[in-house]
This record gives C-alpha cells, sequence and structure tokens, in this order.
C-alpha cells in the first residue's frame, strides 16, 4: 500500500485482480465519438436538387370556326343556347339561298318582332313539368314548336333551353296561326345535305328536357 493511499481506498481491480481504469474507457469512448463526428464532416455533402421551372400556360388554342355550308340544325342550336344574334345572321344566309321558306321566316320574325305581337294575350300560366322542353310546350300549346323562340322572349328566358321544372310560363290561350301552319305540316327547307324533315326533329335537336 502507498504511503499516500489510505487504508479506506482501494484501487479498483477486475476479476483477475487487475487494476481496472473506468476513466481511461471513458476518454477511449469520447475520443471515437469525436473522430466519428469529424468524419461525418468530411464526407462530400450531396447538391440539393434544383427546383423545377413553374409551368407557363400560355392562352388556350382558339377554335376554328366550322366550315362548310351553313345548316339550319346549327342555327337552331345557337337559337337553344340563347346565341340569338349568330343564329339570326345563320338564318339571313340561309334566307338568301331559300328565300320562299316559311320555317326561316318564321325564325327570322321571331328574333325581330316583339313577343307579344308573335304571341299576344290574354294568357295563361303554365308549369313546367320534367322532360319538358320549350319546343314540346310551344309545339303542344301553341301549335308549332318552332314559336319557342317567341315563347321564350316572351317569358325573360335567356336560354331556351335551360328550363326548370315547376317554372310558370305565360302562354296565349289560344294556338297561335302562324306563316309556318301547323306544327305536324311544316318541313325544313334548304338544309343542304339533311333534305327535308320534321321540324319538330330539329327544333328538339338539343332540347334541354326540364330537369328538378
Amino acid at each position: 500500500m502507498s504511503r499516500f493511499q489510505s487504508s479506506n481506498e482501494r484501487p479498483e481491480t477486475d476479476v483477475r485482480g487487475r487494476v481496472s481504469s473506468p476513466s481511461l474507457a471513458r476518454h477511449a469512448a469520447l475520443l471515437l465519438a469525436v473522430l466519428a463526428l469529424a468524419g461525418c464532416q468530411l464526407l462530400p455533402q450531396k447538391p440539393l436538387p434544383e427546383p423545377e421551372p413553374p409551368i407557363v400556360q400560355g392562352p388556350p388554342e382558339p377554335v376554328a370556326p366550322r366550315t362548310g355550308p351553313t345548316r339550319l340544325v346549327d342555327a337552331m342550336d345557337h337559337l337553344q343556347y340563347g346565341r340569338f344574334e349568330e343564329a339570326a345572321a345563320m338564318i339571313e344566309t340561309l334566307r338568301e339561298a331559300s328565300p320562299g321558306s316559311p320555317t326561316l321566316a318564321l325564325l327570322a320574325r321571331q328574333l325581330d318582332a316583339p313577343p307579344a305581337e308573335l304571341l299576344p294575350g290574354p294568357y295563361r300560366i303554365l308549369a313546367v313539368q320534367p322532360g319538358d322542353t320549350l319546343s314540346q310546350i310551344a309545339g303542344r300549346e301553341l301549335g308549332n314548336p318552332l314559336l319557342f323562340v317567341a315563347l321564350a322572349r316572351l317569358n325573360g328566358i335567356e336560354v331556351p333551353r335551360t328550363l326548370a321544372v315547376g317554372a310558370e310560363l305565360r302562354v296565349p290561350e289560344q294556338p297561335q296561326e302562324t306563316a309556318a301552319g301547323p306544327a305536324g305540316g311544316v318541313s325544313v327547307v334548304g338544309d343542304g345535305d339533311e333534305g327535308e324533315g320534321p321540324v319538330e326533329a330539329l327544333a328538339d335537336a338539343d332540347p334541354g328536357a326540364a330537369a328538378g
């Protein structure tokens, strides 16, 4: 025993009696941790990926105008969607090719004349039923499905194909006498390749049935 050690202080020994050094083990572990950290810092860092450039959307491509001869079915489509100016121009072109067409004359008159002049009163109120279209109502109540344009204007409907179930429409109490005659006897005139056919089928080309 050293003269510097008291009788109560003994060095730590292992099972074989060798003196152990816990402080040495702690120092070795600390040194290994420092070396590992330094090694991580020395490793080359992967560069961050470049941000993708923002996608710039250009203006939509213009829709090419329809080429070919003007067709009555296209004019009717414009009427159903409330595009009255486009329909009027097409109807005028068709009338130049078929000046005696009563169908075209009636359509043009509905776009030019006041609706109350075409469909004078007295009026009654009609509620729109599921599946109704303005052309069907015009054929049933006015005697001619082509009068859907005047019926729409009379009731302030901007888009004839848009019709809600339960909507109330003003309709004349008596069927109207028109230049086109009764619904069953009108034929399509001047429609190019499609020839002649029932006007009711043409008027219902895109009818927009009423839905709840």
